[in-house]
C-alpha cells in the first residue's frame, strides 16, 4: 500500500496588516512549502487561504492575476530568481509591464526611484545581475517585489546566503520599507535570531506542523515545546562590549 507523504499539515495562522510574521524551523520542515502554497506556486490539496476575506484557493489563473499584484515573494537565491539575460532595469520593471501599469516613461522613473529606495544607484538599471554581489541582488529582488505595491510579501530565507553584516542591512531595509509602504511580511527562516530581529509574532514549525506560536518578545520566557527550546538554546548570546 502506498503511503501518502504530507509535506505540511494542520497549519493555520493569521497575518495582520503592517505586521511581520516569522515562520521558523529546520530545513525540510515545510516552511518554504507553506510560503509557496500561500502564493499558489504550489496548489494546496486541502484547506483555505483567505486573503482580505476571499478564499484565493478557489480562483482560476486569470482571477489570480490581481492577487499576484497584492502578494509577492522574494526567494532565497537571488541569482536563481533573476533572469541573467535581462538588465536590472528590465527585471525590476517587468511586473509593471505584465500588469500594464503606467507609461514607458513613468515606468523608467519608477525603476530609478526604487533603485534609490533600496540603496542602489539608479545608473545600475543598465547593468546585468552577474555584475552585483549577493546583497545587492537581494536588494534588486526586493525592488522588483515592491514595484507593484503589494500588501503581503513572502520572504523565503532571503538572508540565509548573506554574511552577517549584509543580513543586518537587508533586515533594516525591509523594516524601513514596511514603515513607508505599510507592508506585511511572512518572514521564513531557520535562524531564530534573524527571524526574531524582524518579527512581531513567531510560529515554530517542526516536521510539517506548527508546534508553537508566540509573540516574538515572549519566545524566550514562554516557549513550551522541546523543539522551540532547542532552537533558543542554539542562539548564541553575545554581550555588548
Amino acid at each position: 500500500k502506498n503511503k501518502i507523504l504530507k509535506a505540511v499539515e494542520n497549519v493555520s495562522f493569521k497575518i495582520y496588516r503592517g505586521e511581520t510574521f516569522g515562520l521558523v524551523g529546520e530545513s525540510g520542515c515545510g516552511k518554504s512549502t507553506t510560503g509557496r502554497t500561500i502564493i499558489r506556486l504550489y496548489e494546496p490539496t486541502d484547506g483555505s487561504i483567505i486573503f482580505k476575506g476571499e478564499d484565493i484557493t478557489k480562483l482560476n489563473s486569470s482571477e489570480m492575476k490581481k492577487y499576484r499584484k497584492a502578494i509577492q515573494m522574494i526567494f532565497q537565491d537571488p541569482y536563481a530568481s533573476l533572469n541573467s539575460r535581462m538588465t536590472v532595469g528590465d527585471i525590476i520593471r517587468e511586473p509593471l509591464d505584465i500588469h500594464n501599469i503606467g507609461t514607458p516613461e513613468s515606468r523608467k522613473k519608477i525603476v530609478e526611484d526604487l533603485l534609490d529606495a533600496v540603496g542602489l544607484n539608479p545608473d545600475h538599471a543598465a547593468r546585468y545581475p552577474h555584475e552585483f554581489s549577493g546583497g545587492q541582488l537581494q536588494r534588486i529582488t526586493i525592488a522588483r517585489a515592491i514595484i507593484i505595491k503589494p500588501k503581503l510579501i513572502v520572504c523565503d530565507e532571503i538572508t540565509s546566503a548573506l554574511d552577517v553584516s549584509v543580513q543586518k542591512q537587508i533586515l533594516e531595509l525591509l523594516k524601513k520599507l514596511q514603515k513607508g509602504l505599510g507592508l506585511s511580511y511572512l518572514f521564513i527562516g531557520h535562524d531564530l535570531a534573524v527571524v526574531q530581529d524582524i518579527s512581531q509574532k513567531i510560529v515554530v514549525m517542526y516536521m510539517g506542523e506548527i508546534v508553537e506560536e508566540l509573540d516574538s518578545i515572549d519566545l524566550k520566557s514562554k516557549a513550551k515545546h522541546p523543539y522551540t527550546k532547542l532552537l533558543l538554546n542554539s542562539v548564541f548570546e553575545v554581550d555588548k562590549i
